[in-house]
């Protein structure tokens, strides 16, 4: 898939399925760090609404539990580290032809750099992240041919 800022082309997976598997790993985290952690004030505000909730119907443990989310949200933004934005840097293949291959922290903020210097906005990547993982939910046929797959190929021993 293309997607073209101010003259600029970015080339990006269209589905999470076709991505090679260390960078499908590395996207899975980032995107499971940004759903469960966060690192923006709205972040920061429903975590202290949902451990509000917790401590009223006296479920202490989520809801420190849920503080240290918070804590971690904190963090995060006060490092300037957002987890959504390194996923959607995982899903980028090239920018204006230069290649992007790596998935290490140092490559995927080189390739945030980049996006930011053509001038991709927060709210378009967040966009195509979430456009991307909608439409890369593996379906039940899919699931079932995946593990009736594996499961064929496996010998099991006593």
């Amino acid at each position: 898939m293309i997607v073209e800022v101010n003259g600029h082309k970015i080339e990006i997976y269209d589905n999470t399925q076709n991505l090679p598997i260390l960078r499908f790993q590395k996207f899975n985290k980032y995107l499971m760090l940004s759903n469960e952690v966060g690192n923006s004030f709205e972040d920061y505000d429903r975590r202290t609404t949902k451990t509000l909730q917790f401590l009223q119907k006296d479920m202490v443990p989520e809801a420190i539990q849920e503080l240290n989310n918070r804590r971690q949200a904190v963090f995060n933004a006060y490092n300037e580290y957002s987890p959504a934005g390194r996923g959607f840097a995982i899903l980028v293949k090239s920018i204006d032809g230069k290649k992007y291959t790596g998935i290490s922290p140092d490559e995927l903020d080189e390739v945030l750099r980049h996006l930011e210097e053509i001038g991709l906005g927060q709210d378009l990547s967040l966009k195509k992240l979430m456009e991307i993982k909608k439409k890369s939910k593996p379906n039940l046929p899919f699931i079932s041919r995946l593990f009736s797959r594996a499961s064929q190929s496996q010998t099991i021993r006593p």
